[in-house]
């Protein structure tokens, strides 16, 4: 169990099942039946845009790619560069397969993908912002592709796509709060903020989604409404977890990543299988 438990954190494979579980919930809220061809090119996508980052920081900034991570990637570099072109092989060909809407979206996201990339590597001033940029192009690709195709979205779905994002934003904020704990020396956003500010954004992230599941979605028991209690107990869990830091600081990642999986009871109690 430990060697898997490193495996699915080392080749990323958590945030890629965080990807396509929580995709497929935006599915359902709009009653759309699930495009799971769609989801696999998502899958496949995010796994090589974190397999890319991780080579990426081993030649630009190796003197902080000292993570387990970042030693395994080093490790099987070549085998992981292989698998991901491909994996992007492989996507290309199911792109001919989408309709226009969710490549045109597909499209525009990764193009801000490629933006964020080419100006993390030329500026240190975007690289310690990347707790906002990443969260936002993340929730692009994960609820936007659902999104985009119903020409009209409900309301609760523009709330749900912003509690996620708020969720992604606390989970990044509190995963570099870790590795400015462990290094002192990381290029994050805490380069600009104290470990206390950092905790204060954690706990306002915790707030605005309380608040939004208090105002909006308390009254009822549809699955959007118990989408939103899930963010809002994920959100708890995340800001419970800095209280005890000295428990999981080896497995910080593992540990806040796997949280974020548990929209998945959401869909297996009160979602549906389409």
């Amino acid at each position: 169990m430990k060697k898997i438990a490193h495996l699915f954190e080392n080749l990323s494979i958590i945030p890629v099942m965080v990807a396509v579980i929580n995709s497929w919930a935006f599915y359902i809220l709009q009653n759309d039946k699930v495009n799971y061809l769609g989801l696999l090119i998502l899958a496949g996508i995010c796994w090589c845009v974190y397999t890319y980052d991780g080579i990426k920081d081993l030649r630009l900034f190796p003197s902080e790619s000292t993570s387990n991570r970042h030693k395994f990637i080093e490790k099987h570099q070549f085998n992981l560069s292989v698998i991901m072109i491909a994996i992007g092989v492989i996507v290309l060909i199911l792109l001919f397969f989408q309709n226009q809407n969710l490549l045109f979206f597909g499209s525009f996201t990764g193009l801000l993908l490629c933006l964020y990339f080419i100006l993390i590597n030329k500026s240190q001033k975007i690289r310690v912002r990347k707790e906002f940029l990443m969260p936002i192009i993340f929730t692009l690709a994960v609820c936007g592709v659902p999104l985009s195709q119903k020409s009209s979205i409900n309301l609760s779905s523009w709330f749900l796509a912003f509690s996620f994002l708020i969720l992604v934003v606390q989970n990044a904020f509190l995963n570099s709060w870790f590795e400015q704990k462990i290094t002192e020396s990381a290029s994050n956003i805490y380069s600009k903020l104290s470990l206390q500010t950092g905790l204060r954004i954690v706990n306002l992230c915790n707030v605005i989604l309380i608040l939004s599941y208090v105002i909006f979605f308390s009254n009822g028991s549809e699955f959007k409404n118990n989408l939103a209690l899930t963010y809002m107990i994920i959100s708890l869990l995340v800001s419970f977890s800095a209280t005890k830091s000295h428990l999981i600081q080896k497995k910080y990642r593992l540990v806040l990543d796997t949280l974020l999986l548990l929209s998945l009871f959401a869909i297996l109690f009160y979602g549906r299988f389409v």
